[in-house]
């Protein structure tokens, strides 16, 4: 499955499809609404309140299962426990210089996107 990338404590939709039975949804952080759906029905991950990846499975009631990443960034890009603008001066360095934090949305650079998703969360 593709790794997904969220905000901490934001939300990303996980559909699950199976032929035995319900999907149970499990992470070990973070939480499910519902944790257990039908075949082709939605649940929501909030994402825990820090960054790191989390490792989501999605368990038939056969035995079959499927994990997938989920990148979970913070605004806080310098990591110094305070959200300001310095974070800000940190994602604009990164435009040169690489910087994995920065890289809001996961998706391998850092850009006017990450900005975008910085200053919609700020």
């Amino acid at each position: 499955s593709t790794a997904q990338t969220v905000l901490a404590s934001k939300t990303v939709a996980f559909t699950g499809t199976t032929n035995y039975g319900n999907v149970a949804w499990s992470a070990p952080s973070g939480s499910f609404n519902p944790t257990s759906t039908a075949t082709g029905v939605q649940t929501v991950f909030t994402a825990p309140a820090t960054a790191g990846d989390v490792t989501v499975t999605a368990q038939s009631a056969g035995t079959a299962s499927q994990t997938v990443t989920v990148h979970v960034k913070t605004l806080d890009i310098n990591n110094d426990a305070s959200v300001d603008v310095r974070d800000l001066l940190s994602l604009m360095g990164a435009y040169t210089a690489y910087n994995a934090a920065a890289d809001l949305n996961g998706d391998g650079v850092v850009n006017d996107a990450d900005l975008t998703i910085f200053l919609a969360n700020f």
